[in-house]
């Protein structure tokens, strides 16, 4: 999930918009609320707001898709002023030395 901060941060993408393209990617992926709670708190230190409404992620994949399936069909003003060029996630074609798959930003 290390991603998601980097999408924020260098990126300029909002919690919601970060966690949506990860969950897209892979919708198996579901933080811990904890994790979810430091990630609001970076994003009000970032941009001075937090746009995810909620505390933790379902935990049904097709529901933690349609909770980011919303933002798709309705941008919010601060996805609208992400930087034009969004990297690219995808998994890797090969698994780590520990057997987990990988998600790859590409810039």
């Amino acid at each position: 999930m290390v991603v998601t901060a980097y999408l924020m941060k260098r990126k300029g993408m909002a919690l919601k918009a970060a966690l949506g393209q990860i969950v897209r990617v892979r919708p198996q992926i579901s933080p811990n609320a904890g994790f979810v709670q430091q990630l609001k708190e970076m994003e009000m230190e970032l941009y001075g707001n937090s746009l995810l409404e909620v505390v933790e992620l379902p935990k049904r994949e097709k529901d933690r898709l349609a909770l980011f399936e919303e933002q798709k069909e309705q941008p919010t003003e601060e996805s609208k002023v992400a930087p034009t060029s969004v990297p690219r996630i995808h998994r890797r074609n090969f698994p780590n030395p520990d057997g987990r798959d990988s998600l790859v930003v590409e810039r």
